[in-house]
């Protein structure tokens, strides 16, 4: 079921190839894009990523939601990488013992912060998949020297924006190459 940015169902669902897709200045992620290849990118890519939902306060019911991309497993756990921001709900009360993650499987399971780098807006977490790890875990191949990729190539990023449940292809371009542990913001 595809949702838009507010966690509600869209109003129609995605036909043959269409793709949900955000667009510049768009105020939801019910759009469709009609595209073949696309729709192979995006399918693809959306075996990599995951929805990451943190409690708001520790008394609140309210989460935050972001992106996260499956970088690796490893004994029952599946390894990702999300925004710092994502994780301490812009430095609200975040209750960090509490974030849950919803895999391209469509379970959601408990997942526990590993490592932070707040300067690099990232922040490293493991999802508690147990038994169902190889079903889950689509790890993404991370290139060591960014391969073939330079800058101003398009690019097709698949996230879950706001409160969306589903994924969403969002076009882009490379602004920036360089070894992950330089990433970070300009």
């Amino acid at each position: 079921l595809t949702t838009g940015m507010d966690g509600r169902a869209c109003a129609s669902q995605p036909k043959g190839n269409e793709v949900p897709t955000l667009k510049v200045g768009q105020t939801n992620s019910c759009d469709y894009a009609d595209n073949a290849d696309l729709k192979k990118r995006f399918d693809a890519a959306s075996q990599h990523s995951a929805s990451v939902n943190v409690p708001m306060k520790s008394d609140s019911p309210l989460t935050s939601h972001g992106s996260g991309l499956i970088i690796g497993k490893q004994n029952g756990k599946c390894i990702g990488l999300t925004d710092y921001h994502v994780a301490h709900v812009d430095n609200m009360d975040s209750k960090l013992d509490k974030i849950s993650v919803q895999m391209p499987n469509g379970k959601t399971y408990p997942a526990e912060l590993r490592s932070e780098t707040p300067g690099k807006d990232m922040s490293m977490f493991a999802v508690i998949t147990g038994a169902d790890t190889d079903a889950a875990c689509h790890p993404a191949t991370i290139a060591e020297d960014g391969g073939a990729v330079k800058f101003a190539d398009m690019t097709l990023g698949v996230g879950y924006p706001d409160r969306s449940q589903s994924p969403t292809a969002h076009p882009g371009m490379v602004i920036k190459v360089a070894p992950l542990d330089q990433v970070g913001p300009p």
